[in-house]
């Protein structure tokens, strides 16, 4: 109302310096108490931009997506008191997302959109798991790791007694914890398989081989890993339990799965260039 009543008084618009740098000084101070007003304002001046710059494009697909994002975003603010941390996280970084996929539809048209589906579509593994499928996954993990865990214990002469996820060994007693089902270096292993599909592979059914071989290499690697820590601590030193190959390292394993996955990437490979020889 204060700005109407501002445009009414004079005949002529204000100097730009006397309109617009109280107002951004107003905002500053705004933005630096709350940080979220920051985000909120790139959003909404960022759609005025893309309406303004590119209006052919407003009625192809851009606007909902900007639009609906803006939504996700508020919304996961509004409900951020009753919504878990992980839960908050996932709803405001897919609005994010949904913005940015739908300023890039508004700027550059449905066909650089096309070109661009793949990198577009990538950025979903920005947006963290919410809090039920994320203790799904891990859970998953936690009991078919202890699965195989105890597979590989019966190829050794050692004794073992297992509870539930526990393992009871001589001198020592393990169990398969949420925090050792290994969800960051199985999330790392899905989005490096992705990557080489889309870089290495060209049909379909060898990337769908890959993606299926994701869930039983991130098992088998993080399986590998807690029999490795224990017969170490057993035969070997005590403090490789503490040490930093338990708390550091699981790039060593990741390692380990890529190397197991190499060869099918190459024998896919292969099959796919005797497939196309004969088309050529």
């Amino acid at each position: 109302m204060r700005l109407i009543k501002e445009f009414q008084a004079s005949d002529k618009p204000p100097h730009p310096e006397n309109f617009f740098i109280p107002r951004i000084k107003a905002l500053a101070s705004l933005l630096s108490k709350h940080a979220y007003f920051f985000l909120l304002f790139n959003i909404f001046y960022g759609l005025i931009f893309f309406i303004c710059a590119q209006a052919a494009f407003c009625a192809r697909g851009g606007i909902p997506l900007v639009l609906g994002g803006v939504l996700c975003y508020m919304l996961g603010l509004e409900l951020w008191p009753s919504f878990s941390y992980p839960d908050f996280m996932a709803l405001t970084t897919l609005g994010i997302v949904t913005v940015w996929v739908g300023g890039f539809v508004m700027c550059f048209g449905l066909p650089a959109t096309r070109m661009a589906l793949f990198p577009l579509s990538f950025l979903i593994f920005i947006i963290p798991l919410p809090e039920a499928l994320l203790s799904g996954v891990i859970a998953t993990l936690q009991y078919a790791s202890a699965e195989v865990v105890s597979l590989l214990f019966q190829l050794t002469p050692l004794p073992v007694l297992r509870e539930g996820v526990s393992f009871t060994l001589p001198g020592l007693i393990i169990e398969v914890a949420r925090e050792c089902s290994s969800i960051r270096s199985s999330w790392a292993l899905l989005i490096t398989c992705v990557l080489v599909n889309y870089l290495l592979l060209r049909r379909w059914w060898s990337k769908l081989v890959v993606l299926l071989l994701v869930f039983p290499l991130a098992v088998l690697k993080n399986s590998v890993r807690i029999v490795t820590l224990c017969l170490l601590t057993l035969y070997v030193d005590e403090g490789f339990m503490q040490g930093g190959l338990h708390t550091r390292g699981g790039a060593v394993f990741f390692g380990l799965a890529l190397a197991m996955l190499l060869p099918t990437f190459l024998g896919l490979r292969r099959l796919e260039a005797r497939q196309s020889s004969p088309e050529q």
